[in-house]
């Protein structure tokens, strides 16, 4: 989310002008310097807008063309910011980068510190959107350095209300809220505008929601819409509104909803955009669903979809078909529901490619029927009296290609069925197969616990024990009883290291008290016996989760934590989980060495991760590189 979304009408289409813009027109008539002219052209594009893109491109190209001639680089760099800024709010996150690209390099050569560092920032904000966050990092690190070492701190009141919005994205909220509230207070302290500030209350707000501390949530969207509406912010007012129907619908306050939906679509004749018109259609079914009005809410969600589709907006698209797998699993109907559920996480990608095929086809199909019209008529030139049996002919051509065309579509669909089925077989397989050779290693590794505990570990206590005794009744030399003693130390040690190794085969904390406080054990004792701090977080609801699942996400963070002692040189070490109502989100992260991803890195332990996590229909998202640490993110529905 940045502050700069202004752009213009082109000029021979305005029907109506504020004062100051009329009076940037006049100037243009009459002035003779070309760097003045440069600078209204920009001011007449800023001063408006995302209604009408296209003169917002005009006026901003006018004013760099001018730029460039008279190698005014602030102006052609300013030019390039706001280009870069409506592209990605039209979407066009690829077009966005090139300028984004463009504007470093030019920056990099002639551009002031804060140029510099708001390209760096603008860079970190289009890979966001991509989702890049390595990329993203990068050039937030750099941004970051300029920003801080400023006097005048107002640029770093957006840097870090933008890099607070990054960390909720990547769930570490923690982080998010730090930056968050460093933007505040520095908003607090005279740096920056109005805008600033409703920017820096939103994304704190956004934070809580994901916190589910709904209260905190609602009072700083309150805040933040007051402001941007003060300020006519119309982007950001439709950010607020969004995720205020969250937080109502978080507190199951659903008949608040109809307001707040109201008030986007008052926004519509401000915001010139798909993507928002989709966007209020989602938001309509979400309201329509919580009201229990699920064929209303069904139809606003087609319709969504339809946009979303045929403009590549794919956020809206997951947003709608996940809507939809409630809406269906609410009317009963579960095997639609399994559909909708499968698209949400597949199926986009699969609809687009085959909607570029039967583009092809049908191309191909109007080639084919010009080509053979045309062989018509050539015919009926050629031989009027044949023209009848040729007519004929050809007829029966066209319709035993058309049989043919459709016999092999049907064949094609069929074919692409049975090999859906068959992968889908395949994948049940492989998922059996996962889950017997995971349950098996938890079951054999907790038999071999307890004969550890309970039998070897209680030999070894008696023949202790023994020794002890025959000590009592036996005259030693004070040589043979110091080694008497060392032996029996040794025998301690054995015992202690039996125990130890019992404990990692099946934790006994987790059997008896659950994975929060076996979590908790572990990393308490990974801090005693190391110099690491181990900072361990739990988050979200208090909710049982099943057992199986339970000894899949110990284990997942078994091996994290343990490859980050092993292997990263770290001094602090952040393990998070985060229980909602259908997910388990886990975070660890670590400040060590960190390693390339590019280089394949060899174990059993990262291949018992990534069964385990795809096991739990789970995904698994790492932000590393050499020197900077390393953050595992990992997602399971569990």
């Amino acid at each position: 989310m940045r502050k700069i979304i202004m752009v213009v009408f082109l000029l021979v289409t305005l029907v109506s002008f504020s004062q100051t813009q009329q009076e940037n027109i006049q100037k243009l008539k009459t002035l003779n310097n070309d760097t003045i002219k440069a600078k209204i052209l920009g001011n007449i594009a800023y001063d408006y807008g995302i209604k009408n893109p296209d003169s917002a491109f005009y006026f901003f190209n006018e004013s760099k063309k001018l730029s460039a001639k008279l190698k005014h680089y602030s102006g052609q760099i300013r030019c390039n910011v706001n280009i870069g800024e409506l592209y990605r709010q039209m979407g066009n996150y690829e077009e966005s980068l090139r300028y984004d690209l463009m504007n470093i390099k030019l920056a990099e050569r002639h551009g002031t510190q804060v140029q510099k560092a708001n390209c760096y920032a603008n860079m970190s904000t289009t890979y966001h959107y991509l989702i890049k966050f390595d990329s993203c990092a990068k050039y937030d690190l750099k941004a970051q350095r300029i920003y801080e070492s400023l006097e005048d701190k107002t640029e770093l009141v957006t840097f870090y209300s933008n890099l607070a919005e990054s960390y909720t994205e990547r769930h570490l909220y923690k982080k998010a809220l730090e930056y968050g509230f460093k933007a505040l207070n520095l908003s607090k302290k005279g740096f920056g505008t109005q805008l600033d500030l409703a920017y820096v209350l939103s994304s704190i707000s956004t934070t809580y929601i994901y916190l589910n501390q709904n209260q905190n949530a609602l009072k700083y969207a309150e805040k933040a819409l007051l402001l941007s509406k003060n300020e006519k912010e119309y982007y950001l007012q439709q950010v607020i509104l969004g995720n205020t129907i969250l937080i109502k619908t978080k507190q199951k306050k659903y008949s608040d909803l109809f307001l707040l939906v109201d008030e986007l679509e008052i926004l519509k004749k401000d915001i010139n955009s798909i993507e928002y018109d989709a966007n209020i259609l989602v938001h309509k079914g979400l309201v329509y669903f919580y009201n229990n009005q699920l064929q209303k809410s069904k139809e606003f969600i087609l319709q969504a979809l339809k946009i979303s589709e045929l403009n590549n907006l794919s956020v809206i698209s997951k947003n709608s078909y996940g809507l939809l797998n409630k809406i269906e699993a609410s009317l009963g109907n579960y095997y639609e529901s399994d559909i909708y559920e499968a698209k949400k996480d597949s199926i986009y990608e699969l609809q687009v490619n085959e909607g570029t095929i039967k583009n092809i086809q049908e191309l191909e199909k109007k080639y084919e029927t010009q080509k053979k019209q045309t062989e018509i008529i050539k015919l009926k030139a050629k031989n009027e009296k044949k023209s009848n049996l040729n007519k004929i002919l050809i007829a029966s051509s066209i319709a035993l290609l058309l049989v043919g065309f459709l016999g092999y579509r049907n064949f094609r669909n069929k074919q692409k069925l049975q090999t859906l089925k068959i992968t889908e077989l395949e994948k049940d397989k492989q998922l059996l197969a996962v889950d017997a050779m995971l349950k098996g290693q938890e079951e054999e590794r907790g038999r071999i616990a307890k004969d550890l505990h309970d039998g070897l570990g209680g030999l070894l206590s008696g023949t202790k024990l023994s020794f002890t005794n025959m000590k009592e009744n036996l005259l030693l030399t004070p040589e043979n009883a110091l080694q008497f003693e060392k032996s029996l130390g040794m025998l301690d040690t054995t015992i202690a290291d039996l125990r130890k190794v019992a404990h990692n085969l099946m934790p006994e904390a987790l059997v008896k008290f659950g994975l929060n406080d076996a979590l908790r054990d572990f990393c308490n004792s990974i801090q005693q016996s190391t110099n690491i701090t181990v900072d361990y977080q739990k988050l979200g609801i208090d909710r049982k989760i099943d057992n199986t699942a339970e000894t899949f996400i110990y284990r997942i963070i078994q091996e994290l934590v343990n490859n980050a002692v092993k292997h990263a040189n770290a001094k602090e070490i952040m393990v998070q989980l985060t229980i909602e109502n259908n997910k388990v989100l886990l975070t660890v992260e670590d400040d060590g060495k960190g390693y390339n991803q590019n280089q394949s890195t060899k174990g059993d332990g990262l291949g018992n991760i990534a069964y385990r996590v795809h096991y739990l229909k789970g995904k698994i998202d790492t932000a590393t590189s050499p020197n900077n640490g390393t953050t595992v993110n990992i997602e399971l529905n569990a």
